[in-house]
């Protein structure tokens, strides 16, 4: 890989995260910026009364296949085999099947968001995303050193483009559906998360610690295995950042974890002592290599 200007440059941040180290998140929309009235009070809602015509829905899933082939684009040029598979979550084993299967869920997602008038389409914000992804600087060192950092920059371009228009206890049907891309769709309404979200016991189905499955009983939908614990408890809730921090409640972090090749990540609740856990967790170094790394509520022991 080349080395040049560090992501932190380009976003005005000096931050880069770890593997295994949290990168706190900042909860609501992770630090994208606010676009001005004028902005919002021109784009359209796609899916109000005039129903998406094939047109505009041909416009959505060219945008969703260009930032597809810029983000592949630059991960071909920038990174390994191994890491555009196992750490930047990537899929396809060439270019080309690289960026078809990435367009794949922004298309399935922005259609999906079209057909209910939940999501509004910002063209005059689509070439800066584009652009951004495809031309951001290759790093130098480890990927799992830059990750967070490169999913954050990319949110802080692209975020803005294809955003929710539901408020806060606003009807929904997924959290992209909401206007803050931090909040979750709980029970079909728009709302906020907290630490709490993700202190909740569930059945983690994974033998294999930091893995997480699937369980819509967990306010953010996601189960992750834990380590030894008081309670022998085999998961707690979480919220998936694979698409940044900004996914991860205020006082929280998003951990990022590569395990067997496969990129895992999720929120986590950051501590110094025992007590500031719950449901019977341990405050523990997260990489058992690093006993005096960052400590989270994972209820690994010693």
């Amino acid at each position: 890989m080349r080395g040049r200007a560090k992501f932190g440059a380009v976003l005005g941040s000096g931050v880069v995260c770890a593997a295994l180290v949290a990168c706190g998140g900042s909860g609501g929309s992770g630090g994208t910026a606010e676009p001005d009235a004028s902005a919002v009070d021109a784009a359209p809602v796609v899916g109000d009364a005039a129903v998406v015509d094939a047109s505009l829905a041909d416009t959505l899933a060219q945008y969703c296949r260009d930032v597809a082939a810029a983000k592949c684009g630059w991960a071909f040029k920038c990174a390994s085999a191994a890491d555009r598979s196992g750490v930047l979550s990537l899929p396809g084993g060439d270019e080309a099947a690289c960026a078809e299967a990435a367009a794949a869920a922004c298309i399935e997602d922005t259609a999906s968001r079209a057909e209910r008038g939940t999501v509004e389409w910002h063209a005059e914000r689509a070439d800066d995303c584009v652009t951004g992804a495809g031309n951001a600087p290759c790093q130098d060192t480890a990927a799992s050193e830059w990750v967070s950092q490169w999913l954050d920059y990319l949110h802080q371009r692209c975020g803005s483009v294809l955003p929710g228009t539901v408020a806060k206890d606003g009807a929904c049907e997924r959290y992209t559906d909401c206007v803050d891309g931090g909040q979750l769709c709980l029970e079909g309404t728009c709302k906020d998360s907290s630490r709490h979200t993700l202190q909740q016991p569930c059945t983690a189905t994974s033998h294999t610690a930091d893995v997480f499955n699937t369980d819509d009983s967990c306010p953010g939908g996601i189960c992750v295995q834990v380590g030894p614990n008081d309670q022998d408890l085999s998961g707690l809730c979480s919220i998936d950042c694979t698409e940044g921090t900004f996914r991860c409640p205020t006082g929280t972090a998003c951990i990022q974890a590569s395990i067997g090749g496969h990129p895992s990540y999720f929120c986590s609740v950051p501590c110094t002592r025992d007590s500031e856990c719950e449901q019977g967790t341990v405050c523990a170094p997260v990489d058992k290599r690093q006993p005096l790394g960052s400590k989270h509520c994972w209820g690994r022991k010693g």
